[in-house]
């Protein structure tokens, strides 16, 4: 590996200018083309302009998608149901199908919202209690920022704490996991477009 590294370095050093010229030209792009969803994006403590960027490079407008479920499931972070059988045992781990780098941009966007945001925090805290290895709730972090984004991208509001909050407690978590649980329906086109969409 760190022969790779020397071998590769001088090329990656050539490279770096041009990777820093895209990068400015997806923040730009999409500030044009999503002007306030970049806006509303932005202005959520924790998310960066390439994030926000990259997030609406990949998803290219949430009017794709039927509701914040349908995202979670297009980035591979709704859950798994575990089945024997005719029989349900409850939910397994996340599908991990659809997007990669969604699901990466979650995942980590959703680390950085537990550190800035109250309503996360608690919500991430509250899996740990439950006995649940950080990366689990780090994942649910995650599968619960994309609906919040979504719900504010297709609403055109921006980020409300307090909001997140009051649907975070433990009663509407249940609830939540008692809706996710349940195996989804495809609707044709908007359910859960596939990656390759």
């Amino acid at each position: 590996e760190r022969g790779l590294r020397r071998e590769y370095a001088p090329r990656l050093t050539i490279l770096e200018p041009e990777i820093r010229r895209v990068r400015l030209l997806l923040i730009s792009e999409a500030g044009r083309i999503f002007p306030t969803e970049f806006e509303i994006m932005t202005g959520i403590k924790g998310i960066a302009e390439e994030t926000a960027a990259r997030f609406l490079a990949e998803t290219m407008g949430i009017e794709r998608f039927r509701d914040g479920h349908a995202l979670a499931a297009f980035a591979g972070l709704d859950p798994r149901v575990k089945e024997s059988g005719t029989s349900v045992r409850g939910k397994g781990s996340m599908t991990k199908t659809g997007s990669p780098i969604l699901r990466q941009l979650l995942g980590w966007t959703g680390m950085n919202i537990v550190r800035h945001n109250g309503a996360f925090r608690r919500r991430f805290e509250y899996d740990l209690t439950r006995g649940k290895p950080r990366g689990v709730a780090y994942g649910s972090v995650a599968r619960r920022l994309a609906v919040v984004l979504y719900r504010c991208l297709r609403d055109q509001v921006p980020f409300d704490g307090e909001r997140v909050g009051a649907s975070a407690d433990v009663t509407s978590l249940q609830e939540e996991r008692t809706v996710e649980s349940r195996a989804p329906q495809p609707t044709g086109v908007l359910d859960a477009p596939s990656a390759a969409g």
